[in-house]
This record gives structure tokens, sequence and C-alpha cells, in this order.
């Protein structure tokens, strides 16, 4: 016999936060998690944050475009 089983919200809430404290109960202390970044990443980096929002673009459909 074939049973069924019914996931319904509370019980994935519960099974997701389960699994977040797993998860999280398996990593290394922050104090354990010592890196030094090279220099050129940094600088990769930077220049990645200084760029995000100066670029912006805008679409604009045509309202009678969409009821083609």
């Amino acid at each position: 016999m074939i049973t069924e089983e019914i996931f319904n919200d509370e019980l994935l809430q519960q099974a997701a936060a389960e699994l977040a404290t797993a998860i999280n109960n398996s990593l290394p202390s922050p104090n354990n998690c010592q890196h030094s970044f090279s220099d050129a990443f940094k600088e990769k980096m930077r220049s990645l944050i200084n760029g995000i929002g100066t670029k912006c673009c805008t679409v604009t459909i045509q309202d009678s475009m969409i009821r083609k």
C-alpha cells in the first residue's frame, strides 16, 4: 500500500527552519574563517561596487504594442 503525504506550508516552513539550523551549526565559527583576499581581487570588487547603479537602462512598451 502506498501512503501519500501532504506537505502543507507549515511543514515546509518547519523543514526549512530545521535545515537552516543544521547548515548554520555545521559551519565553522567566524574566528576560524580568516582569509586574506589578494589586492587584485579587492580592486575588482571595488570596481564592481563603484559601478553598481551608475548605468541605467529604461525600456518602455507602449500599450498599443502589447494589445496586438
